[in-house]
């Protein structure tokens, strides 16, 4: 079956870097699905996540790798209720893939429910450590991320 041949292709990529899997090699994302809600695509949202935190994306607030961290939360970049705000003005779907990163659950506790102009402006929050996630300006900007 597909699913013993993958799991034969992932063993052998655990074993070995260069024996990448053809389906992983092959992979490849429409720019769209990221932008689509997360319910339907959990499976898609934790690969990336996964990615991320293998690629040594820190803690927004600790500056240490995510890897690290004793529990690891997914956090909205944009709380929920923020973009229910938003959605009268523009289209936006119900949890975008997009809003989501992975940062340490102490540090998502603190920051739940504030808007990425807030959490820029906080003093226990680190800078490097957000772009290790790719956000970058206008967004985290004081001046530029959008505030309701």
């Amino acid at each position: 079956t597909q699913v013993l041949q993958d799991v034969k292709a992932l063993r052998a990529w655990n074993s070995d870097e260069s024996s990448v899997p053809v389906v992983v090699s092959n992979f490849q994302i429409a720019t769209e699905q990221l932008g689509e809600g997360r319910r339907l695509n959990e499976m898609l949202l934790r690969g990336i996540l996964g990615r991320q935190i293998s690629r040594g994306v820190k803690d927004w607030s600790t500056g240490k790798l995510v890897s690290e961290s004793p529990t690891v939360e997914i956090h909205h970049v944009f709380p929920s209720d923020f973009l229910k705000t938003l959605r009268g003005e523009v289209t936006i779907p119900k949890d975008p893939i997009l809003n989501f990163v992975a940062i340490s659950g102490a540090t998502n506790k603190k920051i739940r429910n504030e808007s990425p102009a807030q959490v820029v402006r906080r003093a226990d929050i680190r800078m490097p450590a957000v772009k290790t996630h790719g956000l970058e300006e206008p967004w985290l900007s004081p001046r530029g991320g959008v505030e309701r």
